[in-house]
């Protein structure tokens, strides 16, 4: 499955972690990472019971995870794996993407999808893989940009992928961060559903975030 045409692979593994420190991100970034952080995990530790296998496809350094709950992480950039699992928020990583993963047909209680979607192309055939991983009851907890013009996030990102990727010369937001697709709540709501997913849930964070929570059915 293609991601955008840039090297996250190679990204350092405390790149995710680096986002919540104002000394190099600035008080704004750092307090809307570090909220958002902490609004996933609050809404994970709603719906993970004990002894759930959790899977958090491509989790990075799965900041978000500070109760440290036993969380699998998916992801291709091994230094942000090794990140997760020093720190404690991961009980094991798997260097992959989702469709080489081999993971197996209603074989997880909840999936975390944090900022995924917005960097696929192939963002169906993410949502269908998520289907037929969950068991039958099982949650997916998914958030994305609410990245359309007008919104707070489109009007903020673009400016902030101006300064530091032409002003300042980072190729990562030269490429716009590596999105590629652009979500409304109902965008959201449309995609789940065409997987056969029953949304239960839906709210903004901050007007810059949707959070969508789905479950499949029994």
């Amino acid at each position: 499955m293609s991601k955008a045409d840039f090297r996250y692979e190679e990204l350092p593994g405390s790149f995710y972690d680096d986002h919540t420190n104002p000394a190099k991100y600035g008080r704004f970034a750092a307090w809307y990472h570090s909220t958002r952080y902490a609004r996933l995990a609050a809404t994970v530790a709603e719906y993970a019971r004990h002894g759930d296998l959790v899977l958090d496809v491509a989790c990075g350094s799965a900041v978000w995870n500070s109760a440290r709950l036993a969380v699998l992480g998916l992801d291709i950039n091994a230094s942000m794996l090794r990140q997760g699992l020093t720190n404690g928020r991961l009980v094991a990583g798997i260097v992959s993407d989702l469709a080489r993963a081999g993971l197996a047909d209603n074989s997880v209680d909840l999936i975390v999808s944090s900022e995924v979607l917005e960097h696929i192309h192939e963002k169906g055939d993410v949502v269908a893989e998520y289907f037929r991983l969950l068991k039958p009851g099982g949650r997916l907890v998914l958030t994305v940009p609410f990245d359309r013009p007008g919104t707070p996030f489109f009007v903020l990102f673009n400016a902030q992928c101006l300064y530091q990727g032409w002003i300042r010369g980072d190729t990562y937001y030269r490429a716009f961060c590596g999105h590629v697709n652009h979500f409304s709540p109902l965008a959201v709501k449309r995609l789940l559903c065409s997987s056969g997913f029953l949304v239960e849930r839906q709210f903004l964070h901050h007007y810059f975030l949707i959070y969508t929570v789905a479950a499949k059915p029994l």
